[in-house]
């Protein structure tokens, strides 16, 4: 009986904005960490399904791409419309700090300075159009 009353005293206690701050958003914390950082600034976060190593951010209906790597590091890519000349998207180099500037430059960026080809990759419209076109996982905007 007293076990009982306090696992209602707890229950009744329980905020459901505590709850939303806990959000798992990848299998990393730091990753979790970056994605609330991104988040309290304008950012909507997609994820897959299943928490995983990386996660898209999103701003202005543009997207870019942070993985986490087994190392403890940080990296970062554009994303665009699949291509036979440029691919999915471009890394952007060596591990960078988890900032908001390290984020906007991903999904800002078109193709990176050493290629000197013409033209430039098909950039998504939308999340959504990502989405759809990516339908072999099941992906949440956050």
């Amino acid at each position: 009986m007293k076990y009982l009353k306090l696992f209602e005293d707890f229950s009744e206690d329980w905020d459901e904005e505590e709850e939303e701050e806990d959000e798992i958003y990848s299998t990393s914390e730091a990753l979790n960490q970056y994605a609330k950082l991104l988040k309290s600034n304008g950012f909507d976060i997609i994820v897959p399904e299943e928490p995983s190593t990386w996660f898209l951010f999103t701003k202005d209906n543009k997207i870019g791409k942070v993985d986490y790597d087994r190392y403890g590091e940080f990296r970062f890519a554009s994303v665009h419309k699949p291509s036979s000349k440029w691919g999915t998207g471009f890394g952007l180099g060596s591990t960078y700090e988890p900032t908001i500037a390290r984020a906007m430059y991903a999904i800002d960026m078109l193709k990176p300075s050493w290629d000197r080809s013409k033209g430039f990759p098909e950039k998504y419209k939308s999340p959504q159009e990502y989405i759809e076109k990516h339908n072999y996982l099941e992906y949440h905007i956050i």
